[in-house]
């Protein structure tokens, strides 16, 4: 068996025929790696997908034990009214967990005093905690504007009530 080559110049048909078929093949080489390191990579994914799914599993039927509390001061429910004296004006303040400097600012005010201070003011006195102090002030005000208004109405439908009895 002779091994027989064959040498073709790049003008002839048969060499043009030769390259595109290696380029042909070339590409399908290239192309079928690109598919190995694809699915590879895909096994790869699905391999983590399913320790993923088995430690999630895992949690819901046996949840990490936490060793740590939460410990919620207990609340004081201290009112705030208009008739406030100072005494209960400061115990509000301590009880809403204000600083120091600012219990001892607002603590002399009454809570009529207290109610009449604006955000502006609040801010002067008691610096970055004054926003907050503005807001605990308007929901206890508008808690009692709510209640007052309530007691208002009763009081009206009480006299009305009267009347129709004693109209009768």
């Amino acid at each position: 068996m002779s091994i027989r080559m064959v040498f073709c110049d790049s003008s002839s048909p048969v060499f043009w025929r030769r390259t595109a078929e290696i380029q042909v093949l070339t590409k399908r080489k290239l192309r079928f790696q690109e598919l190995k390191e694809v699915e590879k990579l895909i096994h790869q994914m699905d391999e983590l997908n399913d320790e993923l799914l088995k430690k999630i599993t895992n949690n819901k039927i046996q949840p990490p034990q936490r060793n740590f509390k939460v410990e919620k001061p207990q609340q004081v429910f201290v009112p705030l009214t208009f008739e406030s004296s100072t005494e209960e004006v400061k115990a509000w303040l301590e009880a809403k967990s204000f600083s120091k400097e600012t219990v001892e600012h607002l603590g002399i005010l009454t809570g009529a005093q207290l109610f009449s201070l604006n955000r502006e003011e609040l801010k002067k006195v008691c610096g970055d905690e004054g926003n907050r102090v503005y807001s605990k002030i308007t929901v206890e005000k508008n808690q009692l504007e709510k209640s007052r208004g309530e007691s208002e109405l009763q009081e009206i439908m009480k006299r009305r009530q009267e009347r129709i009895d004693s109209a009768n």
